[in-house]
C-alpha cells in the first residue's frame, strides 16, 4: 500500500509542478490541458525511474538531472526558447527546494527523525510528501497571482478571488498538520483526498477566472467594434448629407448658368449678368468653406 501511495503522490507532484506552466505558457501544439497532462506524466515517469539515484548519488546531482529533464519537456511542449525553459525549470526547482525544507520542518515538529530516513518509502516519507504537495501548491498559486496581476493586468476582483486560493492552501496545511499526529494509513488516505481536492479546486477556480477574463475581453472587443461601427455610420450619414447638398448646389448652378446663357443670347444688360455671376461666385466660395 505504501508503494502505491508513493507512486500516486509522484504523479500528483508532477501535475502540481506543471500546473504553473499550464496556466502561464502557451503550448506548441494542441490544447493547454493536453500539454499539462503530457508534461506531468512525463515528469512523473522520469522521477520514478530516477528514484534510485537519490540513494546512490548526491542530492544535487539528482536535482540537476531533474531540472534538465524538466527544461527539455518545457522546450518540447511550449513555445519558449531553451534558455527560457531552463529559467522556468530553475524557478520550479527553487519552489520545490523551499517546499521540501518547510515540509521537513513541519514533520520535525511532529516527530524527530533522521533526515536521510525521509527518503525511504515509509509512512514518514508519504506524510512529508503530502505536506510538500500542499506547500508547493501554495507557492505556485502565489506566483500565479503575481504573474496575472503584474504581467497580464487582470481585473482586481478576479485577482482577489485568486488570492483566496493560497489562503485556502494554508488552511488545508493546518488541517493536515492537525491530522498527522499519528501516521496511520487511514490518515494518509485522508491526506491523499485533501491533496486531490486541493488540486481540483485550484484547477477549477483558475479555469473559472480565465473564462471570466476571456468573456470580459470579448465584451470589450464587441463594445469597441460597436463604437467603431457607430462612428462609421455617422461618417456615412455626414457624407450622404454632403453629397445631397452638392447635388442640390450643382442643380442650382446649372439653372444659374442657363439663365446667364439665356441673358447673353437675348442681349441682356451687362450689369444684370455681372450680378448673376457675382452671386454665383459667392455661392461657390460659400460651398468651398
Amino acid at each position: 500500500m505504501i508503494e502505491i501511495y508513493g507512486c500516486f503522490l509522484t504523479l500528483i507532484i508532477g501535475f502540481i509542478t506543471c500546473f504553473l506552466f499550464y496556466q502561464i505558457l502557451i503550448p506548441r501544439r494542441g490544447r493547454r490541458l493536453t500539454a499539462w497532462i503530457v508534461g506531468a506524466a512525463g515528469m512523473s515517469v522520469c522521477s520514478l525511474l530516477l528514484k534510485p539515484l537519490v540513494q546512490s548519488l548526491p542530492l544535487w546531482i539528482y536535482t540537476a538531472v531533474m531540472m534538465f529533464i524538466m527544461a527539455v519537456f518545457l522546450f518540447l511542449l511550449y513555445r519558449i526558447k531553451i534558455k527560457e525553459a531552463l529559467l522556468w525549470s530553475v524557478l520550479s526547482c527553487g519552489i520545490q527546494a523551499v517546499t521540501e525544507l518547510m515540509a521537513v520542518g513541519l514533520l520535525f515538529c511532529i516527530r524527530r527523525v533522521n533526515y536521510e530516513a525521509l527518503y525511504v518509502l515509509n509512512e514518514l516519507h508519504v506524510t512529508a510528501t503530502l505536506f510538500a504537495c500542499i506547500i508547493e501548491m501554495f507557492f505556485i498559486m502565489l506566483v500565479l497571482v503575481i504573474w496575472k496581476f503584474r504581467v497580464q493586468g487582470k481585473r482586481r476582483k478576479n485577482i482577489l478571488l485568486l488570492i483566496t486560493i493560497p489562503v485556502y492552501q494554508l488552511a488545508l496545511l493546518g488541517c493536515m498538520f492537525y491530522m498527522c499526529s499519528d501516521f496511520s494509513r487511514e490518515v494518509l488516505g485522508a491526506g491523499m483526498l485533501i491533496v486531490l481536492f486541493s488540486l481540483l479546486l485550484d484547477w477549477l477556480t483558475a479555469g473559472l477566472i480565465d473564462g471570466q477574463n476571456l468573456r470580459a475581453e470579448m465584451e470589450e472587443q464587441v463594445n469597441r467594434l460597436n463604437e467603431e461601427r457607430r462612428k462609421e455610420l455617422e461618417y456615412c450619414a455626414q457624407n450622404s448629407r454632403y453629397l445631397e447638398e452638392v447635388r442640390l448646389m450643382r442643380h442650382d448652378f446649372s439653372n444659374q448658368l442657363q439663365l446667364v446663357d439665356a441673358l447673353y443670347a437675348q442681349g441682356g444688360k451687362e450689369e444684370q449678368i455681372r450680378e448673376l455671376m457675382d452671386e454665383l461666385k459667392k455661392r461657390v466660395n460659400g460651398a468651398e468653406k
